[in-house]
């Protein structure tokens, strides 16, 4: 996977991970000249941060000092699951977290570009790095209207090899993704995510990095 990135996220205890992992993966990304981000979640190993958690802030920002601590030098966060979904759509929780993230020294946020968390983050002085996913499928979020990740409980949530590489080509060369009700939407991104622990994980980062090569050349 590292291989055909430019940035990891590394998961530090909250979904899954460990101290000694994150140290491990850490050094073979900077061996590969791959950046790193502290991939925070709920803490949630059962679920793998992808179940929504009604905690206490104080729990919450407890957990993610901890999990943070793991990789100490790292001053880019992504959270990672169901705590990424609630920071982008929580206009409550998002500047108490933006505001944890600025007194912690974290310095950049991935995030998508149009999300509660980006203007909190914003309005917090970290620097916002719009993202999106080449392995997702995108709908319309029916508040607002802006494209949003359809949920993992849909089928379809996740796409195929051949499908996220589409995506990706869609993404780096116009700035758009097919939605699920089908017609295109503009979604801004300086950064392209895959999801690690799928079954066609290392196909798709294969299939969506030759797709940007091809796009930059």
């Amino acid at each position: 996977m590292l291989g055909h990135a430019d940035l990891a996220n590394v998961a530090c205890g909250g979904h899954a991970g460990s101290a000694d992992e994150a140290a491990f993966w850490s050094r073979e990304a900077a061996v590969r000249g791959v950046a790193v981000t502290a991939h925070l979640s709920y803490p949630d190993r059962s679920g793998f941060g992808r179940r929504a958690m009604a905690i206490p802030f104080d729990r919450l920002a407890r957990s993610l000092a901890w999990q943070l601590a793991r990789l100490p030098e790292t001053a880019a966060v992504k959270l990672h699951g169901a705590l990424y979904q609630a920071a982008d759509t929580d206009a409550g929780l998002a500047p108490r977290l933006a505001a944890w993230l600025a007194g912690a020294g974290v310095a950049r946020v991935l995030t998508p570009a149009s999300g509660a968390l980006a203007a909190a983050a914003a309005d917090a002085g970290l620097a916002v790095v719009p993202e999106a996913f080449a392995d997702r499928c995108y709908t319309r979020e029916s508040a607002t209207g802006r494209p949003v990740l359809l949920s993992r409980r849909h089928a379809g949530a996740v796409l195929a090899a051949d499908r996220a590489a589409e995506q990706a080509r869609g993404l780096a060369v116009r700035g758009v993704v097919t939605l699920r009700e089908g017609g295109e939407a503009a979604v801004a991104a300086e950064t392209l995510c895959v999801h690690g622990d799928g079954p066609e994980a290392l196909a798709v980062a294969s299939a969506v990095a030759g797709v940007l090569r091809e796009s930059s050349a």
